[in-house]
């Protein structure tokens, strides 16, 4: 598969996937609860909690990944003044 398919697929995916969220966030609300589309998505909290959950292990995951980056640059900074090595800032 080519780039430029790949990203084609991703964008459609990327459209598909908001246009299904607004629909079951925004609009599902506002029709009335006998409807039968309403049984075929899940609760209304989900589209709130979802996204934020996802959010938060995003979030922690590149906190992480910066920690990591800056604990190992910290090291090998210690390691070159205990040899002695001047350090260019």
């Amino acid at each position: 598969m080519s780039n430029r398919a790949a990203g084609g697929l991703s964008l459609f995916a990327a459209l598909a996937l908001f246009a299904l969220y607004t629909l079951w966030a925004i609009v599902l609300p506002l029709l009335p609860d006998d409807l039968a589309i309403h049984a075929y998505v899940p609760d209304r909290r989900w589209a709130v909690t979802a996204p934020s959950v996802v959010l938060a292990v995003g979030l922690g995951t590149v906190g992480i990944y910066i920690a990591a980056l800056l604990r190992k640059d910290a090291l090998q900074d210690l390691q070159a003044q205990r040899e002695g090595r001047i350090l260019a800032d």
